[in-house]
């Protein structure tokens, strides 16, 4: 399963694993523009940066597999999720959030609280969002 990584971080070992695909670097920085805010967004706003955003997801899939991608992570800041969730759905690519544990390692002696990851959940929406086979054996 391919998942195109639409956060402001960088995939972790197991997220790779899982799927997830981290973007170029100009294409991160591309998209850290569209999904960081400095100051309070109007809706028009909120809907050129989701468009913005859910375009050059679409693009970078098509550029780097020959085929849009199926799926995309998507997180960040909360007000903006619903409105990116539907650009992305608008053009075929399905949304999708990870779940993580915070869990305690011991590297070298010393513990340490860490996030392991989990899977990947779907945005769902209030109407009965159904799950795709592929997406349901990645849900907890």
């Amino acid at each position: 399963m391919r998942i195109i990584n639409l956060t402001q971080h960088t995939s972790t070992p197991d997220q790779k694993l899982a799927g997830l695909e981290d973007l170029h670097e100009g294409a991160h920085d591309e998209i850290r523009g569209w999904i960081s805010f400095s100051s309070m967004p109007s809706h028009t706003d909120l809907k050129v940066r989701a468009e913005g955003c859910a375009a050059a997801c679409r693009e970078y899939g098509r550029n780097h597999n020959g085929a849009p991608p199926k799926y995309a992570l998507i997180g960040g800041a909360p007000f903006f999720q619903h409105i990116l969730a539907k650009e992305l759905r608008d053009r075929g690519i399905i949304p999708l959030y990870a779940f993580s544990q915070r869990v305690t390692e011991e590297i070298d002696g010393v513990k340490k609280s860490v996030f392991k990851h989990e899977g990947f959940l779907p945005h769902f929406e209030s109407d009965g969002f159904t799950l795709e086979d592929d997406i349901a054996r990645h849900v907890i």
